[in-house]
C-alpha cells in the first residue's frame, strides 16, 4: 500500500488527486509526516489531503519538483506563508518559472484560479494584504497571460466585465494592494501594466473597469505615484524618476495634472541637480539637446564678474529698508540683474524648510539638521535651460 502511494505521490507531470476513502487519507498523512521521505513526495502528501505544509517544505525548490504548473496555481494558498502579511514568494516564483510556453486556453484557467485564490485572502480579514515582491509577482504573471484577456465589449457592458472577467478583477486587485504598500517596488510595474491593458484595448483603464472601488484605488495610486516622483526628484534618481514618470503620462486623465506639477517643480530648478532638469524637461516635452554653454567657475573672469553681481544684489537686499532711495536702487539692481544677468534672489529670511546643499549653508558653528531657517536670500543664474546657484542662503537649524 505504501508502495503504491509512493510511486503515486511521485507522478509529478500528474495533477495531485485527493483520497477517496478514509483509510487512504491515513496512509497520505503518516507519509506527509515520515521525515525519511523525501520533501517533494511530502510536500505532495500534505497538499492531497488539504493541509497546510511547513514553511520549510514549501521552497521554491520543492515546489518546482514536486507540482506540475496546474498545481503551483491551485494550491498557492496552501503554500504562501499567511498571517497579517502573506508572503507567497516561493509558490509566485515557481508558477513564473512555467509560463513561458503558456498558451491562451491555460493562460485564461490561470489567471482564473489566481483570481480564486487572491479572492481567499481579500475575504480573511481587513488587514491581510500582501508582500509587495509577491505582489510582482502576481503583475508579472498577469503580464504573461494579458495578450489571451480579451473582452467582447459588444456583448458585455464594462462594469460587467469588470466584475466577471479574472482578468480584471486581478487588476482590481493588484492596484488595491499596491496603494496600501508602504514599499514602493510594485508601483511601477501596476502602472505600467494599466497602462499597457489601456494602451492594448483602446479604451481608459477606469472605463475599463467601471467600478467605484477601483476608481478611487487608481486615483489614489496616481496620487502614490506623483509623490513618489517628488521624492526621486530630491534624492536626484533621475532614472526612476523618468522611468515613473513615463508610465504615469501614459494615463489620459492623469497627464494634465502631473505636467502641470512637474512644471511648477521645474521653475526652481536651481534646487535640483542637472539629471533631474535633464529628465524634467524630457517629462514636459523637451527632449531636445540642452544648449552648450559656458560653465560658470570661479576662476574665469566672467564668472567672477557674475558672483560679484551676485554679491552686490545681496548686499542691497540687506540695506533695502535703510530708506526710500535704498529700496529703489535695490529694486533697480533687482531689475538689471534678473532682465540682463539671469541672476534671481529666492527665498524670504525667517522662512523654514528642508535642508538642501544645493542652495544652503549653515551658519559658522551650526550642527546639521533636516530642517533650517533662511536668514537671507539665495541667488541663482537661469538661462533657459541652465540654472545654477551662485550663492547660498545663508542658515540655522530650525
Amino acid at each position: 500500500m505504501e508502495d503504491s502511494l509512493i510511486s503515486t505521490l511521485s507522478a509529478v507531470p500528474d495533477s495531485i488527486q485527493r483520497p477517496k476513502d478514509k483509510q487512504t487519507r491515513l496512509e497520505i498523512e503518516k507519509l506527509a509526516k515520515d521525515d525519511k521521505q523525501s520533501a517533494p513526495i511530502r510536500l505532495r502528501a500534505f497538499l492531497s489531503i488539504g493541509k497546510m505544509p511547513p514553511p520549510g517544505l514549501a521552497t521554491e525548490e520543492n515546489i518546482l519538483a514536486a507540482l506540475n504548473l496546474d498545481d503551483r496555481v491551485n494550491f498557492l494558498s496552501k503554500l504562501a506563508v499567511s498571517a497579517k502579511l502573506i508572503r507567497a514568494d516561493a509558490p509566485l516564483r515557481a508558477i513564473l518559472r512555467g509560463m513561458k510556453d503558456v498558451g491562451a486556453r491555460r493562460s485564461v484557467r490561470i489567471t482564473r484560479n489566481l483570481c480564486r485564490t487572491t479572492v481567499k485572502w481579500r475575504k480573511q480579514a481587513a488587514v491581510v494584504t500582501v508582500s509587495d515582491t509577491s505582489v510582482q509577482h502576481i503583475v508579472q504573471i498577469l503580464e504573461q497571460v494579458s495578450k489571451y484577456q480579451i473582452v467582447d465589449k459588444s456583448k458585455l457592458p464594462p462594469r460587467k466585465a469588470a466584475k466577471t472577467n479574472p482578468y480584471f478583477q486581478l487588476l482590481s486587485t493588484v492596484t488595491r494592494w499596491t496603494l496600501s504598500s508602504p514599499a514602493p517596488g510594485s508601483l511601477l510595474l501596476v502602472l505600467k501594466l494599466l497602462g499597457s491593458t489601456e494602451e492594448r484595448l483602446a479604451t481608459s483603464i477606469d472605463k475599463l473597469i467601471d467600478d467605484v472601488e477601483f476608481s478611487g484605488h487608481f486615483q489614489g495610486l496616481i496620487t502614490k505615484a506623483v509623490d513618489r516622483c517628488e521624492k526621486l526628484i530630491n534624492q536626484s534618481a533621475a532614472s526612476e524618476f523618468q522611468d515613473l514618470a513615463d508610465a504615469i503620462v501614459k494615463f489620459s486623465t492623469a497627464k494634465v495634472a502631473f505636467k502641470a506639477r512637474m512644471a511648477e517643480l521645474y521653475s526652481d530648478k536651481a534646487r535640483l541637480s542637472d539629471s533631474i532638469q535633464g529628465a524634467l524637461r524630457t517629462v514636459l516635452g523637451d527632449t531636445g539637446e540642452v544648449p552648450s554653454f559656458t560653465k560658470i567657475q570661479l576662476d574665469d573672469e566672467d564668472s567672477l564678474r557674475t558672483v560679484q553681481l551676485a554679491s552686490a544684489l545681496v548686499a542691497a537686499w540687506v540695506a533695502r529698508e535703510d530708506g526710500p532711495k535704498a529700496k529703489d536702487a535695490f529694486e533697480e539692481l533687482r531689475s538689471v540683474a534678473g532682465n540682463f544677468f539671469n541672476l534671481q534672489l529666492h527665498g524670504n529670511a525667517r522662512q523654514i524648510e528642508d535642508y538642501n546643499p544645493r542652495i544652503h549653508e549653515l551658519v559658522l558653528g551650526a550642527r546639521p539638521s533636516a530642517r533650517v531657517r533662511l536668514l537671507g536670500p539665495w541667488v541663482d543664474f537661469s538661462r533657459q535651460t541652465v540654472s545654477k546657484v551662485i550663492l547660498k542662503a545663508p542658515v540655522e537649524p530650525a
